[in-house]
């Protein structure tokens, strides 16, 4: 899941960008009505940055594409 915020215009349009990490041809978009506050913001960078520095570590890699089985056997 990714989270993208961007501003709403005058003409009730909005652009984004896809990370090129999605590699389908479809999304789902869901419009939440975005208020943020200085508290929350705060709080928010925060953990974005506590994340990103935990994921980027390669010790976090232990799991690959062929690990696991698929739960649906027949695909």
């Amino acid at each position: 899941m990714y989270e993208l915020i961007t501003e709403v215009g005058d003409t009730r349009q909005v652009q984004i960008t896809i990370p090129e990490t999605i590699r389908t041809k479809q999304a789902r978009i869901i419009i939440l009505p975005y208020e943020p506050d200085e508290e929350t913001e705060t709080w928010m960078r925060a953990l974005g940055r506590e994340w990103h520095e935990e994921l980027a570590d390669e010790r976090q890699d232990i799991y690959s594409l062929d690990d696991g089985e698929p739960i649906d056997a027949t695909r």
